[in-house]
């Protein structure tokens, strides 16, 4: 009866042991993952980095530009002020009726 007894101890130590050694793996494995998501988030940072600090240096340079710049609102093409490069090619060439009338 006790040798039987000794046995299920044993048995019972061994499964103990051996869930031990599954949460120790398990835990590894885990600390390993966060190790590896912790240099892929570090990583992304220092390369999405210069890049931000770029887009801010373009931003800054460009923000004055608004107060610089005067900006005349957009005419379309059919407006009587809007001249085409055809029509002033047209008008510069020798013989042209328009050039004719205002010589």
């Amino acid at each position: 009866m006790s040798r039987t007894l000794g046995r299920g101890i044993r048995q019972i130590r061994d499964a103990s042991q051996d869930i031990q050694d599954e949460i120790r793996k398990s835990t590894t494995d885990m600390r390993r993952e966060m190790n590896i998501n912790r240099t892929l988030h570090e990583t992304k940072q220092q390369i999405e980095q210069p890049f931000e600090e770029f887009s801010r240096d373009i931003r800054s340079s460009t923000d004055g530009l608004d107060e610089n710049i005067p900006i005349s609102p957009h005419k379309p093409a059919g407006s009587s002020e809007h001249i085409s490069e055809n029509k002033i090619n047209k008008d510069l060439e020798p013989g042209s009726e328009e050039n004719n009338q205002r010589s």
